[in-house]
């Protein structure tokens, strides 16, 4: 029976398209199904697939196929297929889902892309990996298995095409992804450098700016250029201003009870005061580092010196003599001691207060910031002093005494003032330990966002009004300072009042935040705490009125 070509519909005798005669005589079963084609006509239809309907398998094990040694077609020779002879031996119990797994059966991960196979040889696009392309059959839609030769040439080729092509492609990506970051960044710091200028416009009078931000009195070379009268580096202090603003918002405290903490908090409290002092020029530090070598060389000289430099009033005294603290540099340098003073003041005072606020209102805040250890001290003190109060309470005080000696004579009464005495200094000596431990967790921990937490957007807007409203106070402050000192010239006078009216906005700040907080504890504490209505039998009255459901009462 002559073989009748599936695809072309030519014979033995008929050459297939662009064929040769050996083509027309060399016919192929590549399925377990009746298809008869020509080897030319089944790799043309092959290489006429689309990308969707090839993909790729790497069986672990190619021993298992037929696979003829001088063709990339693994198919066999038999008239039965892979039913009988060496196929039948690898797959005994071949059925149509054996086959459809086949690649899974090998051990192999099928790879869908673009393939295309010609004589054997693989195109460009091909892996250049030994393995098996699977297409389904035209006929019976079973998987064909085809196998490929690796070619070192066209894999170096295939590398390098999509190595320039992935290149060209993310470089292209990256060039717009950075230019986008540069236009972010350039509008950025534009924005930054105009919120600093207005912002140190409104602190600093126009005629101390040029002080503040000139280069300094270079010394005296012969034959070297005179340097520019700007000093650069100070004009990029200006774009850093509202970012330093913003983080001297936050009252940051080096004394942490994690160390990791404490030093994130030390870096940046250094980096503020870095700042500030940098833009005075490091003036008011070296006048204080002159002074302290003065003070301790002249305690070294002389011992009655040294007994001196132990009382903290003289030492200080020693440390701030002989500056001149209506200088420019000096006042915008005196903002970091100005600072520091500010925090303990904030952290004694206020952040006290807010314990205690959280204390009868939120107390799980207090026990989730301080140590076990610290806490069991914190509620026996507070529990100590109590029982204190109370059996002083039971002792009347001085009403009591008179009572004793009333009623016992003067030996009872002193008797019951030595109780009471003694009542009174243990309360003391308490209520100091329970201050102490409450001061070092205020110390530690910032308990002003126990009731508003703190947004970035607002502490930003508030941070850019912080100079302006500083400057309206210091139109105030200045008349003040004004008649106290006269002899000083206006435009200082108005630089220290806008600084000391920086710290008058931080006060009344704080100050609302301080009654804010009391309002929501105290909607916090008096919650009415409501049960449901308990379900009475209706009358006929009542159940012909109309009730609204989920009625409650206090």
């Amino acid at each position: 029976m002559t073989d009748i070509c599936a695809l072309c519909l030519g014979g033995s005798s008929e050459v297939p398209p662009f064929g040769t005669a050996h083509d027309a005589q060399d016919f192929v079963r590549p399925c377990t199904c009746s298809l008869v084609v020509h080897r030319r006509c089944l790799l043309d239809w092959f290489n006429s697939l689309p990308a969707a309907r090839v993909s790729r398998a790497s069986p672990a094990d190619e021993d298992g196929l037929a696979i003829p040694a001088d063709d990339g077609l693994a198919i066999p020779a038999d008239n039965d297929g892979l039913a009988n002879g060496a196929a039948n031996a690898a797959f005994p119990d071949a059925t149509d889902d054996t086959f459809r797994s086949i690649s899974s059966a090998f051990g192999g991960i099928n790879f869908s892309g673009s393939v295309r196979v010609n004589m054997g040889v693989a195109a460009p696009s091909v892996l250049e990996a030994p393995g098996f392309l699977s297409a389904p059959c035209p006929q019976c839609k079973q998987a064909l298995y085809f196998r490929t030769r690796a070619s070192a040439a066209l894999g170096m080729v295939s590398l390098a095409r999509a190595a320039l092509t992935d290149t060209v492609q993310y470089s292209g990506a990256l060039v717009a992804l950075t230019g986008a970051a540069s236009g972010v960044l350039a509008v950025g710091y534009a924005g930054l450098a105009r919120a600093g200028a207005s912002m140190l416009d409104a602190l600093v009078p126009a005629s101390l700016l040029g002080p503040l931000f000139l280069r300094r009195a270079p010394r005296a070379r012969p034959f070297a250029l005179s340097p520019p009268a700007w000093d650069n580096y100070k004009q990029h202090l200006i774009v850093l201003f509202p970012i330093v603003m913003y983080r001297a918002r936050s009252a940051s405290s080096v004394v942490r009870s994690d160390w990791r903490d404490s030093a994130a908090c030390a870096l940046s409290e250094f980096w503020v005061c870095n700042y500030l002092s940098s833009v005075g020029d490091h003036k008011l530090a070296r006048a204080v580092w002159a002074n302290m070598r003065a003070a301790f060389g002249a305690a070294a000289a002389d011992r009655r010196n040294l007994a001196r430099l132990c009382h903290p009033a003289a030492l200080a005294r020693a440390l701030v003599a002989n500056i001149d603290w209506w200088d420019p540099k000096v006042l915008v340098a005196s903002m970091v001691p100005v600072r520091w003073a500010y925090q303990l003041f904030f952290r004694a005072t206020f952040n006290r207060w807010y314990f205690d606020l959280a204390a009868r209102a939120r107390p799980r805040d207090i026990a989730n910031t301080v140590s076990p250890r610290d806490l069991t001290a914190l509620q026996d003190l507070s529990a100590r002093r109590a029982a204190l109060w109370a059996q002083m309470a039971k002792a009347h005080g001085p009403l009591g005494l008179w009572a004793s000696v009333r009623a016992g004579g003067a030996r009872a009464g002193f008797r019951s003032f030595s109780a009471w005495c003694g009542l009174a200094w243990r309360l003391v000596k308490t209520s100091f330990l329970l201050e102490a431990r409450k001061f070092s967790a205020c110390c530690r921990n910032d308990y002003s966002a126990a009731f508003f937490y703190s947004s970035s957007v607002i502490t930003a807007v508030t941070t850019a009004v912080w100079p302006f409203l500083a400057a309206d106070v210091g139109r105030v402050v200045v008349h003040l300072l004004a008649r106290r000192f006269g002899g000083v010239p206006r435009d200082r006078l108005v630089l220290a009042a806008n600084l000391l009216g920086m710290v008058a906005v931080a006060l009344a700040k704080d100050v609302a935040n301080c009654y804010l907080s009391a309002q929501k504890a105290r909607q916090i504490t008096d919650m009415a705490i409501v049960r449901p209505a308990a379900r009475e039998p209706a009358s006929e009255s009542q159940a012909a009125r109309p009730t609204f459901p989920g009625a409650y009462r206090e």
